[in-house]
């Protein structure tokens, strides 16, 4: 954790003397014609732009705004305005990382995403700009739960493109860049897995996410029974050797936070769409289907989708001509228990904000249940 804390503070600094020396931001604040011009692809910079923050969808990992330029709709992504959350961004490469996806990955990947004009990213200041299609205008609406398996298709798909690029040099064409081995970073599990203790401790004292209340329909057992899971992954070197297992190749490439909150439906041809692409990096497949099957649905509908959602994410993989995993039962538990363990540390540091605690209830929930249900175990 010393390390972890003096790279932070020195990332700190050395952003802050970056911005004291004048280094220009990666884009105006709000967007200008000139600009637009100057840095953006396809777009018409004769029109006037109109640029207004969307606070409801901004937060500690960046600011976000919506931007009208005559008829085109645009969303731009910029960094938040904390200074420590850009400090830990730089450290977990967040913004390096979303913009080498949309810079050297989409156009290859097989998968829609955000038309992207302007992707742009400066490791010494920590700013970027990320300059997208504005979706909802695009005719996109949120993915319903009975479009659950095309988004474990088009998932399958993805890791198909991506099998094995990513562990040796015959596809050199396709660039890891700054992409870290697992969404929290192979080389940060060791300090990682204490921040992880130290977050369940207090979470685990947390009325608000008791999880024998969270889970109190599903039997009297569930509550302690999960709380033993997590007791067991906070022992010393559980975390981190579960991360291990994870990183091991085969891998692919992991969106990292694949919920259904980032994911979108183009009403005009059915497609998934999926954005928020800060946390992509290369791992076990297993990890980035575990995440959704947990999440999509509460316990009981869940439950329901696990074999067809299993089958449609095999269907997509296969289809993309990679092998069928041979452990994904196995890898399926532990991305659950790692997921769970995300959603405990997000717990720990959400502070009262009432939307972002009722997110984190409901992670908790249905992470926990999903791994009870299939069985997780540490060992």
């Amino acid at each position: 954790m010393v390390l972890l804390y003096i790279r932070r503070r020195l990332t700190h600094a050395l952003q802050t003397l970056a911005r004291h020396l004048g280094a220009p931001p990666a884009s105006p604040t709000p967007l200008t014609s000139e600009w637009i011009s100057t840095r953006c692809e396809g777009l018409d910079a004769s029109a006037a732009v109109v640029e207004v923050a969307l606070d409801e969808e901004s937060g500690e990992n960046g600011a976000v705004a919506r931007v009208a330029l005559g008829g085109e709709r645009l969303v731009v992504k910029r960094p938040p305005a904390s200074p420590a959350a850009r400090a830990v961004a730089a450290i977990q490469q967040w913004y390096a990382r979303e913009v080498h996806w949309y810079a050297a990955l989409a156009p290859i990947a097989g998968v829609r995403c955000p038309r992207c004009h302007c992707a742009r990213y400066d490791a010494l200041t920590g700013e970027y700009v990320l300059v997208l299609e504005d979706l909802r205008a695009a005719g996109c609406r949120p993915l319903a739960v009975a479009e659950a398996t095309a988004a474990a298709t088009t998932l399958g798909r993805l890791h198909g493109r991506f099998a094995g690029a990513f562990d040796d040099d015959a596809r050199r064409e396709i660039v890891r860049g700054p992409l870290p081995i697992m969404p929290i970073t192979l080389a940060l599990a060791s300090p990682i897995e204490n921040f992880f203790r130290d977050c369940w401790k207090a979470v685990r004292g947390e009325r608000r996410y008791a999880l024998a209340e969270l889970l109190a329909d599903r039997g009297e057992a569930a509550g302690p029974a999960a709380i033993g899971l997590l007791d067991a992954l906070a022992a010393p070197g559980a975390y981190a050797s579960m991360t291990e297992a994870l990183a091991a190749p085969p891998r692919t490439l992991l969106h990292g936070d694949f919920r259904p909150e980032n994911m979108m439906v183009e009403d005009a041809t059915g497609e998934v769409v999926v954005y928020d692409w800060q946390f992509a990096s290369v791992g076990n497949g297993a990890y980035d289907l575990a995440y959704f099957s947990a999440l999509v649905a509460d316990p009981d509908d869940r439950r329901r989708l696990d074999p067809e959602l299993r089958r449609a994410y095999v269907s997509g993989l296969v289809g993309s001509g990679a092998a069928a995993p041979r452990d994904l039962e196995r890898d399926l538990r532990y991305g659950c228990l790692l997921a769970l363990a995300s959603f405990v540390m997000g717990a720990a540091v959400a502070g009262d904000d009432a939307a972002s605690v009722e997110t984190h209830r409901r992670g908790l929930r249905r992470l926990a249940a999903a791994a009870l249900d299939w069985g997780a175990a540490v060992s």
